[in-house]
């Protein structure tokens, strides 16, 4: 694999989920994307602090864990919308 391919698919992974179907039968695209998964979290991992693991770590995908940390730290939709309406104001 080249390396550029690996980043781009852990990202896709990151921002866009997957699903294993048959987790007796995986696809080389599953271990694909799996090895992509565990590759991200790692990477999140190792720039977070225990106090933020704590939050994250009942979590199995990147995807969950990044909207997570998203939602916690950035707000929600509706949130970032308020503090936007509050700051023109």
């Amino acid at each position: 694999m080249r390396l550029g391919f690996i980043h781009e698919r852990v990202l896709e992974v990151t921002e866009n989920d997957y699903a294993i179907i048959d987790p007796d039968n995986l696809t080389d695209e599953d271990r694909a994307n799996r090895t992509c998964n565990r590759m991200a979290l790692n990477i999140i991992y190792e720039g977070i602090n225990t106090k933020i693991f704590e939050d994250i770590k009942d979590l199995e995908t990147t995807h969950e864990v990044w909207a997570r940390l998203s939602e916690t730290y950035e707000g929600t939709k509706v949130v970032k919308s308020a503090k936007l309406y509050g700051l023109k104001k």
